[in-house]
């Protein structure tokens, strides 16, 4: 009778042993069936991959005025840009009975003017430099280019010059033929004016500088800027 307790209480415990690891058995193997695949899985919110790099946007724009001026051509186009007023006094000087003046400014804290035959503007700082304005005739057979080789003999002493070309006369509005040349250190620069009643022969007007230095020169070239020629209304 023991014998038998015994032996049904073992196979009871073997019985509860075995299903328990049938059980965990079971479990182990709808746990492997079922885990989620590394190879499967996407980032979230992409369901195709990974997100694509964004790309800069190279259109160019449509707005004229970030993509330059552009003028009817398809060039891009250039501000034109005004002379500033000039600076200083206002002379006339007549040129001719029918009306035509020479117009020039002159700072007066610069420059020292004088009226006789000529018109002379003197430098007022140390050193010698001055702008001259007189007539002079363009008379054939050598025309202007004749008066031009021999005309700033008188200022060099009898030193040699160089001839230019018709050219304007610094900025100014006006152009000469352009002649240089050096005397005991000073450098004078001579334009001529076309004759005045526009012909080949007659009247004209010519302008002569001299200076020692480069800082003269500058006040002289702008002083030289503001020349126009007008004819009164």
């Amino acid at each position: 009778m023991n014998l038998l307790v015994v032996f049904t209480i073992v196979c009871a415990i073997v019985l509860i042993v075995f299903t328990v690891e049938l059980v965990l058995l079971n479990n182990d193997g709808d746990g492997g069936a079922n885990a989620p695949s590394l190879s499967n899985v996407s980032p979230p919110g992409d369901e195709n991959g990974p997100d694509e790099p964004e790309t800069a946007n190279t259109e160019p724009p449509d707005d004229p005025d970030q993509a330059g001026d552009i003028d009817t051509d398809g060039d891009a186009s250039t501000p034109v840009t005004q002379r500033p007023p000039p600076l200083g006094k206002r002379y006339e000087l007549p040129m001719t009975d029918d009306g035509k003046k020479l117009i020039i400014f002159a700072e007066e804290e610069l420059f020292d003017y004088e009226e006789s035959e000529k018109w002379d503007f003197t430098f007022k700082g140390q050193g010698n430099a001055s702008l001259e304005i007189a007539y002079d005739y363009v008379t054939p057979p050598g025309g202007i280019d004749g008066l031009a080789e021999t005309f700033l003999n008188e200022y060099l002493d009898g030193g040699e010059s160089t001839v230019g070309e018709l050219g304007p006369i610094a900025d100014s509005l006006l152009r000469g033929i352009f002649v240089t040349g050096k005397n005991d250190g000073i450098t004078y620069e001579a334009w001529i004016h076309e004759p005045l009643d526009g012909g080949e022969f007659g009247l004209t007007v010519v302008f002569v500088i001299n200076y020692e230095n480069e800082t003269q020169k500058n006040v002289l070239y702008e002083l030289l800027d503001t020349m126009e020629m007008a004819t009164e209304d």
